[in-house]
């Protein structure tokens, strides 16, 4: 039978089409292979995961205060700790850097992977601004995709708003306004409500789970 989840918050698949689902309120990382088989592969040194993402051939977690790695045997913190607060939202670029989403301080980090070094990339304190790096404001940053051209995608929830982060580290609006809604449209004529997951196709196209409106 298959396991019952609480709170799952987060999934990443692998190149076997493994999908890995972040059991939030179990304190957890089930595995579900491309048959439907769930197992457990991580259920101890976990206190909340949120998320998670594969690549470098691990599996990342943002587990309730920290990044953490697991290489299917060990699970180690990733990273020095600069004080993350509630981190929600990770990804990995083509490089194998790992970016992650702190709703906590509403800063976007970078994890470099070569000597998993942690720099802000972009944010400072809550609110809404556009500009480079620390110059730019959040609101609650939820969730993250990296693209092929290293341009960073950002549910930013607190402002309704989908924001683009590139690779200079200059922040814009890309979707949505501070004004919360639910309308169509292009760019910043559309509306959004409390945007969290974020994903891309093959074809360039972004996916969001609109949390307000319960809608994709």
């Amino acid at each position: 039978s298959f396991s019952i989840l609480s709170g799952p918050s987060g999934l990443a698949v692998d190149f076997q089409g493994n999908v890995y689902v972040a059991d939030q309120y179990n304190s957890r990382i089930l595995k579900i292979d491309p048959d439907g088989n769930d197992s457990i592969v991580v259920d101890s040194g976990l206190t909340g995961p949120t998320d998670v993402v594969f690549g470098n051939g691990k599996l990342y977690i943002a587990d309730t205060t920290e990044i953490l790695e697991f290489d299917g045997s060990n699970l180690t913190p990733y990273g020095s700790n600069p004080g993350f607060i509630q981190p929600a939202g990770l990804a990995v670029d083509g490089l194998g850097n790992l970016y992650v989403s702190d709703i906590g301080t509403h800063k976007i980090y970078k994890i470099n992977r070569t000597n998993q070094t942690v720099s802000v990339l972009a944010g400072s304190s809550q609110g809404f601004k556009n500009g480079s790096g620390s110059e730019a404001q959040f609101d609650t940053p939820y969730d993250l995709y990296v693209d092929e051209d290293f341009n960073v995608y950002v549910s930013d929830s607190g402002n309704h708003q989908i924001r683009k982060i590139d690779r200079h580290g200059h922040v814009s609006s890309f979707a949505g306004s501070e004004t919360s809604g639910n309308s169509d449209g292009a760019g910043e004529t559309s509306r959004f409500q409390d945007p969290r997951g974020i994903t891309q196709d093959y074809y360039g196209n972004l996916y969001v789970a609109d949390f307000g409106n319960s809608k994709v």
